[in-house]
């Protein structure tokens, strides 16, 4: 009986001790803004959610008119996704993807693989773009896979802000569920 409790108190001290030096997880920020330096490894250390599609195929590629270069057969477009401080997921009372959610929709040659663009979706947070789209910020990625141009005004990204309207009940997401 003795060894037992000895036993049982050595298996306790050591869960104590393996939760006492887990990881805590980073706590979202109020607001988030991504730049060149999240950007790293996108296709590779992300998760892939939905692509590759040429021209027309996807769930919004009919939808895109000349949007995302869904006009363009030359080349795929592949969705990925990522958030560094928590996992993705809607928020259950208010529908919202967390702040720090990144969706980068990245364009490529079909002939060679080659990364020549991208669009991406940012969940800043806090009152951004809050007269449209709660939150997201709105960026074209250039043929490094870098930040090209910002939509940070309402107006500037009016163009964007008008096709996801129409997934405003999913946050204003086309391939995240």
């Amino acid at each position: 009986m003795k060894t037992f409790f000895t036993n049982l108190a050595s298996a306790a001290a050591l869960a104590a001790l393996m939760f006492a030096c887990a990881p805590t997880p980073p706590t979202p920020p109020a607001d988030f803004i991504a730049g060149d330096s999240n950007l790293v490894n996108v296709a590779s250390s992300w998760t892939r959610i939905a692509g590759p599609y040429i021209g027309t195929a996807g769930p919004d590629g009919s939808f895109l008119g000349a949007a995302h270069r869904v006009g363009d057969t030359t080349v795929t477009r592949t969705v990925y996704s990522r958030n560094n401080f928590v996992s993705i997921s809607k928020d259950a009372s208010s529908g919202r993807y967390p702040v720090g959610t990144m969706l980068v929709k990245l364009f490529r040659r079909r002939t060679d693989s080659t990364v020549i663009g991208g669009s991406m979706m940012v969940k800043r947070g806090g009152d951004f773009a809050a007269a449209n789209a709660t939150g997201w910020e709105w960026i074209n990625l250039n043929a490094s896979g870098q930040v090209a141009t910002r939509f940070r005004s309402d107006s500037a990204a009016a163009a964007c802000v008008g096709c996801h309207r129409t997934r405003m009940s999913n946050d204003y997401s086309w391939s995240l569920k």
